[in-house]
């Protein structure tokens, strides 16, 4: 699934053309192309200006992390077992896991087209670049908005292509070392 994403991503972060029989080839993995605004049919533009959309991208699937760990804890309080909060973490862990995994690719992505610029040539021999995804946006360091839209992408690298990917790879060495029957083994199954 990781790999149908990456490659479903190439065309928009290469800004390749690819052809019309790869097109038709591919048509079918755009499953796995997990964008959230668009599952909702919901325009980028409505998410406002390109920094909200990139953060709105990031941060909507953590919410949505959060209120399954939420919705865990609370059918956890209501078992007969009563409350524990490592069992209601553990319930969890799964569905969190799945859904931070299959958006990994597209938020990612998402991330880094701030730093993809397209040239313009301005003057001859003098090109001025603005951001491939807003065009109103130049890449430059004397734009306040570049510059705040870059602030705010940088944040946002060490919580999604660098921190999921720790902590999938720490979970997964953390559930090697316990019984194949203990709660985190079995939480953590769909990383393995």
């Amino acid at each position: 699934v990781g790999y149908f994403q990456v490659v479903m991503l190439m065309p928009r972060v290469y800004d390749v053309q690819l052809p019309n029989w790869y097109e038709r080839l591919v048509q079918p993995f755009h499953v796995f192309n997990l964008d959230w605004a668009s599952a909702f049919g919901l325009p980028s533009a409505c998410l406002g200006d390109l920094a909200a959309q990139v953060a709105a991208q990031a941060w909507v699937p953590i919410v949505l992390i959060a209120a399954v760990a939420l919705a865990a804890l609370v059918a956890q309080a209501a078992s007969p077992a009563g409350f524990a909060w490592r069992a209601g973490l553990m319930r969890a862990l799964p569905p969190s896991l799945v859904l931070a995994f299959a958006v990994l690719p597209h938020v990612s992505s998402h991330i880094f087209s701030v730093w993809s610029c397209d040239g313009f040539e301005a003057a001859p021999g003098h090109m001025r670049y603005f951001v491939h995804s807003d065009l109103a946006v130049p890449c430059s360091a004397d734009s306040a908005t570049y510059q705040r839209l870059t602030t705010l992408a940088s944040g946002l690298i060490v919580l999604w292509p660098v921190a999921m990917p720790c902590l999938f790879t720490g979970l997964i060495l953390a559930s090697q070392r316990c019984h194949p029957t203990a709660p985190l083994s079995v939480a953590t199954r769909f990383l393995d």
